[in-house]
């Protein structure tokens, strides 16, 4: 006897923001990932000491450049289509944006950062695949239990020509802006 087929419905980004303003959601924390909807792991301990001493890092690093840019964490980044993740940590050009009932406008990225406990094998695979194929030219995971910052520049179809790694610890530099970041917090 055969399985039945699953018909799984998917949804682009207009269909779920308006689920989300709506509050069709509830309390969950969820993204639009290939048009389905992704509920996002709890956050524990490892995970949250990391994202906040690495914001911090950030924060200090775009105040040291004098930059413009904003750092954000855990906002909705819309780059159309079927894909509109909730990352950790966004910097960004908020300076153009006036409506901000609306997800930040993926165009306005500069960096994306994903804290990474227990979804290295995601972070580095199928949403490090969507943030390429969706242009975004730099990208950052944080990877808690190998203590290391991998970095991802010059997106190619859905994946990046330009990765490397630097140890928690070490100074790291964006490769598509002026950002220089002491991680030492993070050792």
């Amino acid at each position: 006897m055969n399985a039945p087929t699953l018909n799984l419905a998917r949804f682009n980004t207009a269909e779920f923001e308006r689920m989300a303003r709506t509050g069709a959601f509830g309390s969950r924390r969820v993204e639009l990932r290939r048009g389905l909807i992704v509920e996002m792991n709890a956050e524990h301990m490892a995970h949250g000491r990391v994202k906040h001493r690495l914001g911090l890092a950030l924060q200090s690093a775009l105040e040291r450049a004098q930059s413009t840019l904003s750092l954000w964490t855990e906002g909705s980044v819309s780059f159309g289509g079927d894909f509109e993740p909730m990352p950790d940590m966004i910097i960004w050009d908020e300076a153009t944006v006036t409506d901000l009932q609306r997800p930040i406008p993926g165009d306005l990225v500069k960096l994306i950062v994903e804290v990474s406990d227990s979804t290295l094998p995601d972070d580095v695979g199928g949403k490090l695949a969507e943030y390429a194929a969706a242009g975004l030219a730099e990208y950052w995971v944080a990877d808690v239990k190998n203590r290391r910052i991998i970095r991802h520049a010059e997106p190619v179809g859905d994946t990046y020509a330009l990765r490397e790694i630097t140890p928690f610890g070490e100074t790291i530099t964006a490769l598509t802006f002026p950002l220089t970041v002491d991680t030492a917090a993070l050792a």
